[in-house]
Protein backbone atom coordinates (compact mmCIF):
# COMPACT_ATOMS: atom_id res chain seq x y z
CA UNK A 1 0.00 0.00 0.00
CA UNK A 2 1.22 3.52 -0.75
CA UNK A 3 0.49 4.89 2.71
CA UNK A 4 2.42 2.10 4.35
CA UNK A 5 5.44 2.93 2.23
CA UNK A 6 5.86 6.20 4.13
CA UNK A 7 7.07 5.79 7.71
CA UNK A 8 6.08 7.85 10.72
CA UNK A 9 8.28 7.99 13.80
CA UNK A 10 7.13 5.47 16.47
CA UNK A 11 7.09 8.43 18.90
CA UNK A 12 3.79 9.47 17.39
CA UNK A 13 2.15 6.08 16.80
CA UNK A 14 1.16 3.35 19.20
CA UNK A 15 1.48 0.80 16.38
CA UNK A 16 3.84 1.38 13.45
CA UNK A 17 1.95 2.07 10.20
CA UNK A 18 -1.34 1.95 12.07
CA UNK A 19 -4.01 3.16 9.65
CA UNK A 20 -5.96 4.97 12.36
CA UNK A 21 -2.89 6.79 13.63
CA UNK A 22 -1.88 7.75 10.11
CA UNK A 23 -5.32 9.18 9.45
CA UNK A 24 -5.20 11.07 12.75
CA UNK A 25 -1.79 12.47 11.81
CA UNK A 26 -3.08 13.60 8.42
CA UNK A 27 -5.96 15.52 10.02
CA UNK A 28 -3.77 17.45 12.47
CA UNK A 29 -3.94 21.22 12.12
CA UNK A 30 -0.82 23.38 11.93
CA UNK A 31 -0.78 24.16 15.66
CA UNK A 32 -0.83 20.44 16.48
CA UNK A 33 2.08 19.84 14.09
CA UNK A 34 4.00 22.64 15.79
CA UNK A 35 3.28 21.04 19.17
CA UNK A 36 4.68 17.69 17.96
CA UNK A 37 7.74 19.47 16.55
CA UNK A 38 8.28 21.22 19.89
CA UNK A 39 7.90 17.93 21.79
CA UNK A 40 10.49 16.28 19.55
CA UNK A 41 12.81 19.29 19.96
CA UNK A 42 12.53 19.20 23.75
CA UNK A 43 13.32 15.48 23.69
CA UNK A 44 16.57 16.00 21.77
CA UNK A 45 17.83 19.38 23.05
CA UNK A 46 19.36 19.24 26.52
CA UNK A 47 17.86 22.39 28.04
CA UNK A 48 18.74 21.38 31.58
CA UNK A 49 22.47 21.11 30.87
CA UNK A 50 22.53 24.51 29.21
CA UNK A 51 20.53 26.06 32.07
CA UNK A 52 23.06 24.64 34.52
CA UNK A 53 25.92 26.14 32.49
CA UNK A 54 24.20 29.55 32.39
CA UNK A 55 23.49 29.37 36.12
CA UNK A 56 27.10 28.45 36.92
CA UNK A 57 28.43 31.33 34.80
CA UNK A 58 26.12 33.97 36.25
CA UNK A 59 26.50 32.72 39.84
CA UNK A 60 30.27 32.80 39.43
CA UNK A 61 30.35 36.43 38.29
CA UNK A 62 29.87 38.00 41.78
CA UNK A 63 32.64 35.77 43.16
CA UNK A 64 35.04 36.68 40.35
CA UNK A 65 34.10 40.36 40.70
CA UNK A 66 34.82 40.20 44.42
CA UNK A 67 38.21 38.58 43.88
CA UNK A 68 39.03 41.14 41.20
CA UNK A 69 38.13 44.07 43.47
CA UNK A 70 40.03 42.58 46.40
CA UNK A 71 43.15 42.09 44.29
CA UNK A 72 43.15 45.33 42.31
CA UNK A 73 41.56 47.96 44.58
CA UNK A 74 44.04 49.61 46.89
CA UNK A 75 43.51 50.41 50.57
CA UNK A 76 42.21 52.25 52.47
CA UNK A 77 38.44 52.08 52.06
CA UNK A 78 35.33 52.38 54.19
CA UNK A 79 32.43 50.05 54.90
CA UNK A 80 29.34 51.44 56.65
CA UNK A 81 31.48 54.42 57.64
CA UNK A 82 34.19 52.25 59.23
CA UNK A 83 37.73 52.89 57.90
CA UNK A 84 39.38 49.73 56.58
CA UNK A 85 43.10 49.33 55.98
CA UNK A 86 45.50 46.63 54.80
CA UNK A 87 43.98 43.18 54.29
CA UNK A 88 40.63 44.20 55.80
CA UNK A 89 40.31 46.87 53.10
CA UNK A 90 40.85 44.28 50.37
CA UNK A 91 38.27 41.96 51.90
CA UNK A 92 35.82 44.86 52.27
CA UNK A 93 36.30 45.91 48.64
CA UNK A 94 35.76 42.32 47.53
CA UNK A 95 32.59 41.93 49.59
CA UNK A 96 31.16 45.23 48.36
CA UNK A 97 31.79 44.44 44.70
CA UNK A 98 30.48 40.88 45.00
CA UNK A 99 27.40 42.21 46.78
CA UNK A 100 26.85 44.83 44.09
CA UNK A 101 26.85 42.21 41.30
CA UNK A 102 24.74 39.75 43.29
CA UNK A 103 22.21 42.46 44.12
CA UNK A 104 22.06 43.55 40.49
CA UNK A 105 21.34 39.99 39.32
CA UNK A 106 18.72 39.51 42.04
CA UNK A 107 16.87 42.68 40.97
CA UNK A 108 17.06 41.76 37.27
CA UNK A 109 15.83 38.22 37.98
CA UNK A 110 12.88 39.63 39.89
CA UNK A 111 12.11 42.08 37.06
CA UNK A 112 12.29 39.34 34.41
CA UNK A 113 10.08 37.09 36.55
CA UNK A 114 7.49 39.87 36.63
CA UNK A 115 7.70 40.38 32.85
CA UNK A 116 7.32 36.65 32.17
CA UNK A 117 4.35 36.47 34.55
CA UNK A 118 2.62 39.37 32.81
CA UNK A 119 3.38 37.96 29.36
CA UNK A 120 2.00 34.56 30.33
CA UNK A 121 -1.30 36.10 31.40
CA UNK A 122 -1.64 38.57 28.52
CA UNK A 123 -2.30 37.50 24.94
CA UNK A 124 -1.64 41.06 23.79
CA UNK A 125 1.88 41.00 25.25
CA UNK A 126 2.54 37.56 23.78
CA UNK A 127 1.47 38.75 20.35
CA UNK A 128 3.60 41.89 20.70
CA UNK A 129 6.67 39.83 21.68
CA UNK A 130 6.09 37.53 18.72
CA UNK A 131 5.53 40.29 16.15
CA UNK A 132 8.07 42.81 17.51
CA UNK A 133 10.90 40.84 19.18
CA UNK A 134 13.41 43.71 18.94
CA UNK A 135 11.08 46.25 20.57
CA UNK A 136 10.13 43.65 23.18
CA UNK A 137 13.82 43.14 24.01
CA UNK A 138 14.35 46.90 24.32
CA UNK A 139 11.33 47.08 26.62
CA UNK A 140 12.69 44.29 28.81
CA UNK A 141 16.05 46.06 29.04
CA UNK A 142 14.27 49.30 29.98
CA UNK A 143 12.29 47.53 32.70
CA UNK A 144 15.49 45.96 34.03
CA UNK A 145 17.34 49.28 34.16
CA UNK A 146 14.34 50.94 35.79
CA UNK A 147 14.21 48.18 38.41
CA UNK A 148 17.91 48.67 39.17
CA UNK A 149 17.40 52.43 39.60
CA UNK A 150 14.44 51.90 41.93
CA UNK A 151 16.34 49.29 43.91
CA UNK A 152 19.29 51.65 44.40
CA UNK A 153 17.01 54.46 45.60
CA UNK A 154 15.18 52.05 47.88
CA UNK A 155 18.46 50.83 49.37
CA UNK A 156 19.61 54.40 50.07
CA UNK A 157 16.26 55.18 51.68
CA UNK A 158 16.44 52.03 53.81
CA UNK A 159 19.94 52.87 55.07
CA UNK A 160 18.84 56.42 55.89
CA UNK A 161 16.01 55.06 58.04
CA UNK A 162 18.22 52.75 60.12
CA UNK A 163 18.42 53.89 63.73
CA UNK A 164 21.75 55.51 64.74
CA UNK A 165 22.32 53.06 67.63
CA UNK A 166 21.94 50.11 65.25
CA UNK A 167 24.43 51.66 62.84
CA UNK A 168 26.86 52.23 65.72
CA UNK A 169 26.60 48.57 66.81
CA UNK A 170 27.20 47.43 63.24
CA UNK A 171 30.23 49.70 62.94
CA UNK A 172 31.69 48.33 66.20
CA UNK A 173 31.30 44.76 64.91
CA UNK A 174 32.92 45.67 61.60
CA UNK A 175 35.82 47.33 63.40
CA UNK A 176 36.44 44.18 65.46
CA UNK A 177 36.16 42.03 62.34
CA UNK A 178 38.68 44.24 60.50
CA UNK A 179 41.13 43.82 63.37
CA UNK A 180 40.78 40.04 63.25
CA UNK A 181 41.26 39.98 59.47
CA UNK A 182 44.42 42.10 59.64
CA UNK A 183 45.90 39.87 62.36
CA UNK A 184 44.93 36.58 60.72
CA UNK A 185 48.08 34.53 60.04
CA UNK A 186 46.59 32.57 57.16
CA UNK A 187 45.56 35.69 55.26
CA UNK A 188 48.93 37.25 56.02
CA UNK A 189 50.71 34.19 54.60
CA UNK A 190 48.56 34.19 51.45
CA UNK A 191 49.26 37.90 50.91
CA UNK A 192 53.01 37.46 51.44
CA UNK A 193 53.28 34.54 49.00
CA UNK A 194 51.14 36.37 46.44
CA UNK A 195 53.38 39.43 46.59
CA UNK A 196 56.54 37.31 46.23
CA UNK A 197 55.06 35.45 43.26
CA UNK A 198 53.98 38.71 41.59
CA UNK A 199 57.43 40.26 42.08
CA UNK A 200 58.98 37.45 40.03
CA UNK A 201 56.74 38.11 37.04
CA UNK A 202 57.77 40.44 34.16
CA UNK A 203 56.11 43.84 34.28
CA UNK A 204 54.34 43.22 30.94
CA UNK A 205 52.82 39.99 32.25
CA UNK A 206 51.69 41.77 35.41
CA UNK A 207 49.90 44.35 33.29
CA UNK A 208 48.18 41.67 31.24
CA UNK A 209 47.15 39.84 34.41
CA UNK A 210 45.70 42.98 35.99
CA UNK A 211 43.79 43.81 32.81
CA UNK A 212 42.42 40.26 32.49
CA UNK A 213 41.36 40.18 36.14
CA UNK A 214 39.74 43.60 35.88
CA UNK A 215 37.72 42.62 32.81
CA UNK A 216 36.92 39.09 34.03
CA UNK A 217 33.41 39.83 35.42
CA UNK A 218 32.30 41.62 32.25
CA UNK A 219 33.86 38.92 30.08
CA UNK A 220 31.93 36.25 31.99
CA UNK A 221 28.72 38.25 31.63
CA UNK A 222 29.17 38.57 27.86
CA UNK A 223 30.17 34.91 27.61
CA UNK A 224 27.08 33.82 29.50
CA UNK A 225 24.84 35.92 27.26
CA UNK A 226 26.47 34.55 24.11
CA UNK A 227 26.07 30.97 25.36
CA UNK A 228 22.41 31.57 26.15
CA UNK A 229 21.74 33.17 22.75
CA UNK A 230 23.58 30.39 20.88
CA UNK A 231 21.56 27.74 22.68
CA UNK A 232 18.29 29.55 21.91
CA UNK A 233 19.25 29.83 18.24
CA UNK A 234 20.23 26.15 18.08
CA UNK A 235 16.93 25.13 19.67
CA UNK A 236 14.96 27.34 17.27
CA UNK A 237 16.80 25.79 14.30
CA UNK A 238 16.11 22.28 15.60
CA UNK A 239 12.43 23.12 16.05
CA UNK A 240 12.18 24.51 12.52
CA UNK A 241 13.83 21.39 11.06
CA UNK A 242 11.50 19.10 13.00
CA UNK A 243 8.46 21.15 11.98
CA UNK A 244 9.50 21.15 8.30
CA UNK A 245 10.12 17.38 8.41
CA UNK A 246 6.69 16.70 9.94
CA UNK A 247 5.01 18.94 7.36
CA UNK A 248 6.71 17.06 4.52
CA UNK A 249 5.65 13.71 6.02
CA UNK A 250 2.11 14.95 6.55
CA UNK A 251 1.80 16.21 2.96
CA UNK A 252 3.24 12.98 1.56
CA UNK A 253 0.87 10.85 3.63
CA UNK A 254 -2.07 12.99 2.60
CA UNK A 255 -1.27 12.58 -1.09
CA UNK A 256 -0.78 8.83 -0.69
CA UNK A 257 -4.04 8.47 1.20
CA UNK A 258 -5.91 10.41 -1.47
CA UNK A 259 -4.36 8.21 -4.15
CA UNK A 260 -5.51 5.09 -2.31
CA UNK A 261 -9.02 6.43 -1.97
CA UNK A 262 -9.06 7.26 -5.67
CA UNK A 263 -7.87 3.74 -6.55
CA UNK A 264 -10.56 2.25 -4.32
CA UNK A 265 -13.24 4.28 -6.07
CA UNK A 266 -11.95 3.20 -9.48
CA UNK A 267 -12.04 -0.47 -8.44
CA UNK A 268 -15.62 -0.15 -7.19
CA UNK A 269 -16.67 1.46 -10.45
Amino acid sequence: MQVQAIGISPQFTSRRHSRDNIDNFITLNDKDVQFLALAKTNATVDDRRHRDIDRAIFMGIPLVAGISAAALTKAPTTMFGVPMVRRAAKVANGVKEAGRWAGMFAVLDLAMFGINKLTKNSKGLRDFNKNHPFLASLGAIGVGLGALDLAEKGLVKTVENIKPEKIFKTQMKLDKLATKINSNNLLKSIETHSIKFADKLPSALKGVGRTALGWAPLAMLVGGMIHSINHSNAKAKEFYNNYADLKVRKDALTQSRLSELQESQNVEE
